[in-house]
């Protein structure tokens, strides 16, 4: 099983790094980490699109108006989040759907990376969500920042916990 690249963590690029160049040293991996992760934390081409929220549903459902290229659109496009896992229940389900509408409001342009023509069980397309954070054309990763903000967790199939 081949690991995807946007999840790779720090420990694993490094490690890589001593095994392609043995003699690098601390100093060297320093520069070369933050550098490596930021070419990482850019949407893979090839699945990857322009959209624009138009409402989220939950915290791990939204739908997007997608632009396909050639002046081509789909509208109301119902995507989950992939690999995460957002409450369902109140007051948590309301205070990570809040988060999200904060960090992304309607009309607000991000890409999304989808996969495969994956779907969930209802239906709607898996996707990685990124917003452009900065001038520096690094981009946010809304999936890992919704986690990382304590909102949701990730998620790679089976059993949901019971309090979510």
């Amino acid at each position: 099983m081949t690991t995807d690249l946007f999840e790779l963590t720090d420990d694993q690029i490094v490690s890589e790094l001593l095994n392609a160049l043995p003699t690098v040293d601390s100093d060297a991996l320093d520069v070369l980490v933050p550098a490596v992760r930021k070419l990482l934390d850019r949407p893979r081409p090839g699945y990857t699109y322009r959209a624009v929220v138009v409402r989220w549903v939950d915290a791990d459902t939204v739908l997007l108006d997608i632009d396909l290229g050639l002046r081509q659109w789909t509208h109301d496009e119902p995507i989950r989040l992939n690999r995460v896992n957002a409450p369902d229940r109140k007051p948590a389900k309301g205070l990570a759907t809040e988060w999200m509408r904060d960090a992304a409001p309607e009309g607000t342009e991000l890409v999304i990376r989808t996969h495969l023509d994956e779907e969930d069980r209802y239906g709607r397309l898996l996707g990685d969500l990124y917003l452009l954070a900065d001038d520096s054309g690094r981009y946010l990763d809304l999936n890992a920042a919704l986690v990382d903000a304590g909102h949701a967790q990730w998620y790679a199939g089976g059993t949901r916990p019971a309090d979510y």
